[in-house]
């Protein structure tokens, strides 16, 4: 005799899911897949071949570059939060800013607090 896997009321019993249950997970690693397949060199020729499309005006490749060479911009932000982000963060380096770059940054913040206090 067989096990009653669903009770009175048409649902299953505790312990009886009724189903074959859930597939293995198979794990792939592709992320070392990509990195066998994509060599150096080749790596090399792709990014070779953006900048001299982005450098004619293709304008996704250059988009597609500076998406690795450039941190990601707000789109908004708060003035108070770019005057917190501004001091906080940039203190680390801008002892590496020469010496005109400094200044113009040092006005831009100087007008962004001025704002943010007036």
């Amino acid at each position: 005799m067989e096990a009653k896997s669903r009770n009175e009321n048409g649902t299953f019993v505790q312990g009886h899911s009724g189903g074959p249950g859930r597939k293995k997970k198979v794990s792939v690693d592709y992320r070392a897949i990509f990195e066998h397949a994509v060599t150096e060199v080749a790596m090399f020729r792709i990014i070779e071949r953006a900048l001299a499309d982005a450098i004619n005006g293709d304008a996704r490749a250059r988009a597609w570059l500076v998406s690795y060479l450039v941190a990601p911009i707000p789109k908004t932000m708060k003035i108070e939060d770019a005057t917190t982000l501004s001091r906080s963060k940039m203190d680390a380096g801008v002892s590496q800013l020469p010496p005109e770059e400094f200044a113009v940054l040092e006005a831009i913040l100087s007008k962004v607090e001025g704002a943010n206090n007036g």
